[in-house]
């Protein structure tokens, strides 16, 4: 395996830095894209979430099924691990 590349670089005349960080970003009209293959597939079943989780109550079933979210007052779904809202920083301890 290749070292990395050493050294600095400048860009845009005012940034320096490492030559060995890797920036990915905005190109012309898009970001870089992976492409994806043409083909689609039909849906396995048809129906809602909520039906499928109806139709099959198996536990295991259920906890792929959902997620466990705290809703933010602001409005946003959040983690249901995090402390404060990633959104507006509001505490979520008591949701």
């Amino acid at each position: 395996m290749a070292a990395p590349p050493s050294g600095t670089m400048r860009l845009c005349g005012d940034v320096e830095m490492p030559r060995a960080w890797y920036l990915a970003g905005f190109k012309g009209a898009s970001y870089p894209t992976v492409p994806s293959a043409a083909e689609q597939s039909e849906a396995a079943r048809e129906g809602t979430i909520g039906e499928l989780a109806v139709a099959f109550p198996e536990e295991r079933l259920q906890g792929a099924l959902f997620n466990d979210v705290k809703a933010c007052k602001c409005g946003k779904p959040c983690a249901f691990t995090l402390e404060a809202c990633n959104a507006c920083g509001a505490s979520l301890k008591t949701v």
